[in-house]
């Protein structure tokens, strides 16, 4: 707006001399205009960049036993599990307990008590705080599932002097307490208010105590995990790096490898054997092989014939040949068994139990008197033994089995066609039957086989890989072993409470000598963890007992 001042200057007019004289003041008037000047500007706005979700590629199979820590026994549960629900320590890739949920602990020079030291800053995945109770409570409910019984059994009770301290005290000195977990899982904490109020895993929005929650998942395709945002670690390393994990079921072993492979996938397992001499010279990918004390071999039911007779069991252990399944189902990846359970590098326990380990020709021919002697005969001479006065089957049954394998692992496919060649050898008609994995451990449990195919850990803990399998309350008894001998349980009971260490190890061989004896399982050996990652990723290690935690403290730069 400008100002424009104009001065006028009216001059007096001349009057008449006699007349009086008037004299005008100049008048002075101000006028204002106002003038509005528009003017227009541009202005360049830029949105703020949406920053997207960093994700972490899994390709494992679908979980088949649910995301329940206390129930779920299978590993392609427990591999999801692992990053849901979170443990009091964690281990490194030597197998050492780390602080994790516990800053610290106090253990009793005895090993009858464990004092366990809470960070004061854990939270559920809604917020609420994670208190010593809720970990009180959490080992007595896994103490009362199938899974952790055996386990937990060394524990007379808990204590929680204050939110921040939980006191396990042992019925019997329990040096080994922290190593007894095993393959793949911790003993995982839940909330306990979610539980008593009816609290589902595997439905999105449960609280849980881990570093991922769940969001989503669809039958047969996939599952995400997304960040938790109150998990302590968060602050406390700043991690995870990753804000999701999306799950896509893989449930062949060959197209898991070539996800990996292509960048689909950043993880997947288990690598099948065969693909080992490939994949360590494959670009882009790693391989990572850990050592694990786990059991390979076939489940029987032993409480009907013809696997219900010492001598049919003790014959068809004579027949197998160990050395070979690990030469050409697992391509040297794992260890070999000739009747014993312990392997020679877990040095502290291994007292060389190798009943079988002997010429084949003369094993095989004690093979054949052993199942001549339970009545099974090839009088027909079709290659296949028949009943012949054998309590409870009709003369003239052939012996034929089916025995179902996880058609999505190579390795038990391999096995279980190398079985039906060393049966063949003795007259035992062996059908191998490619099975659904998603159903096929809750079959297993519900007895729905005369004999399968099984793999599953022990423990690095010698005495306490008997106790897993093989003692009526073991946490996998029912997954291979599927059975109750009252003078088994006593002898395991009896190795378990003896304190000086040499004894015990006397102890443990007369038990391996009498599992071998008896032949409750046929067991060929391990399969080591083997497990393909997308060679970006750093920070990743493995360990013994194939956990895939070292995934939450690990990145992908750049990513």
């Amino acid at each position: 707006m400008k100002r424009i001042l104009l001065l006028s200057a009216v001059l007096a007019l001349l009057l008449p001399a006699c007349a009086p004289q008037v004299v005008e003041q100049p008048v002075v008037q101000t006028v204002v205009v106002e003038q509005v000047v528009k003017e227009t500007v541009e202005v360049e706005v830029t949105a703020e960049p949406v920053a997207e979700a960093k994700v972490l590629n899994f390709g494992f199979a679908e979980p088949t036993m649910g995301l329940d820590p206390a129930i779920a026994g299978t590993a392609t549960s427990k591999r999801v599990i692992q990053f849901m629900h979170d443990s009091l320590w964690e281990w490194d890739e030597n197998m050492n307990p780390q602080p994790w949920m516990a800053e610290s602990w106090d253990v009793a020079s005895d090993y009858t008590s464990y004092t366990f030291h809470l960070r004061p800053d854990l939270k559920f995945s809604d917020g609420s705080p994670i208190t010593a109770e809720d970990v009180k409570f959490s080992f007595e409910r896994m103490a009362e599932s199938e899974l952790w019984q055996g386990r937990l059994s060394v524990v007379e009770s808990i204590e929680t002097p204050d939110p921040q301290t939980v006191v396990i005290n042992m019925n019997r000195s329990v040096p080994e307490f922290m190593l007894l977990p095993s393959f793949q899982v911790n003993y995982f904490i839940v909330s306990k208010a979610a539980v008593e109020a009816g609290a589902d895993f595997n439905a999105a929005g449960t609280p849980v105590s881990g570093p991922y929650v769940l969001e989503e998942w669809v039958p047969k395709s996939h599952l995400v995990l997304v960040k938790n945002p109150h998990w302590w670690g968060i602050e406390a390393m700043g991690y995870p790096k990753f804000d999701e994990i999306f799950h896509r079921f893989n449930e062949q072993g060959d197209a898991g490898v070539a996800a990996v492979e292509s960048g689909a996938a950043d993880v997947f397992a288990p690598v099948s054997a065969k693909d080992v001499p490939r994949l360590r010279k494959s670009p882009g990918v790693m391989l990572y092989e850990a050592r694990r004390a786990t059991v390979r071999g076939f489940g029987m039911d032993k409480n009907e014939p013809p696997f219900s007779d010492q001598r049919v069991r003790q014959a068809m252990g004579f027949a197998i040949k160990p050395d070979e399944a690990t030469e050409v189902c697992w391509f040297d990846t794992g260890g070999t068994l000739w009747g014993g359970i312990i392997y020679s590098w877990q040095e502290d326990w291994y007292t060389d139990v190798s009943p079988w380990d002997r010429p084949r020709d003369e094993k095989l021919a004690e093979a054949k008197a052993l199942l001549d002697e339970a009545g099974w005969k090839d009088e027909d001479g079709d290659g296949v033994r028949e009943a012949h006065g054998v309590e409870g089957v009709a003369d003239g049954t052939p012996f034929e089995v089916s025995v179902p394998f996880e058609s999505n692992w190579p390795q038990a496919e391999c096995h279980t066609l190398l079985l039906q060649d060393w049966m063949g050898d003795i007259g035992i008609a062996i059908s191998p039957d490619r099975y659904d994995p998603a159903s096929f451990w809750s079959d297993v449990l519900d007895h729905k086989f005369k004999m399968w195919h099984y793999g599953h850990g022990t423990n690095l803990w010698g005495p306490a890989g008997f106790q897993t399998i093989f003692h009526s309350d073991g946490a996998y008894n029912q997954y291979s072993f599927q059975g109750s001998v009252p003078e088994l349980d006593a002898m395991i009971d009896e190795m378990l409470a003896e304190t000086d260490r040499e004894k015990m190890k006397e102890l443990l061989h007369e038990i391996e000598v009498y599992i071998a004896d008896n032949q409750f399982i046929i067991a060929t050996g391990s399969q080591n963890a083997l497990n393909l990652v997308n060679a970006r990723v750093v920070g990743y290690y493995t360990n013994s007992v194939d956990s895939q935690r070292a995934l939450i403290t690990s990145d992908i730069p750049g990513r």
